[in-house]
């Protein structure tokens, strides 16, 4: 009860104090058959009067169990929220765990693939070495070691044929392997 409160409700009980002794007093003297009219009239007021207050209470009391009944309620579906949101924040983290494994196999698969590349790139280039002649490409003359100090005639293509295996499969690693070196895979969903 607030302080604003108190002094109505300190009035109120006073005035329920006095109309129970009045109804007491006005119940005895009816017992001994002494009621006049006029006390009658004031017994029927009093016990009207607290059948008001009471009805009043009752009221009360039931819009306050209403309250009650709908703050749990709303509680209640607050908690389903809550829950809700705490699997949903865990079916989130398991999907981002999953994902990171499926990435984490496939940047382990884009690791060994390009070392296999390199491995034989580098096999290639020691065979090539032990040649130690450049080979033509039979491509684009700028990218020809063969070519290279040489200007070669418009459209600028290699003048030697597609070349031999090794320089082939040199021109094939080194496409290959120029972007992998360079640019990372993207993340896929």
């Amino acid at each position: 009860m607030t302080r604003r409160n108190r002094p109505n409700a300190d009035r109120r009980a006073k005035a329920a104090g006095a109309r129970r002794a009045t109804v007491l007093n006005l119940l005895a003297r009816l017992d001994r058959g002494e009621l006049t009219r006029d006390e009658r009239t004031l017994l029927r007021d009093a016990i009207t009067a607290d059948h008001a207050a009471l009805d009043t209470a009752r009221q009360a009391q039931r819009e306050h169990g209403t309250a009650m009944r709908r703050q749990a309620r709303q509680l209640d579906a607050a908690h389903d929220a809550i829950r809700e949101a705490e699997q949903l924040a865990a079916d989130y983290a398991e999907q981002l765990r999953a994902y990171r494994a499926v990435e984490e196999q496939r940047q382990a698969e884009h690791r060994q693939t390009l070392a296999r590349l390199l491995s034989i790139r580098s096999y290639s280039n020691v065979r090539a070495l032990a040649d130690s002649t450049p080979q033509h490409t039979g491509r684009n003359a700028e990218d020809c070691r063969a070519c290279r100090g040489t200007n070669p005639p418009y459209p600028f293509i290699c003048p030697g044929e597609s070349g031999t295996r090794t320089a082939r499969i040199r021109a094939f690693l080194d496409e290959q392997t120029a972007h992998l070196t360079t640019t990372p895979p993207e993340p896929q969903p």
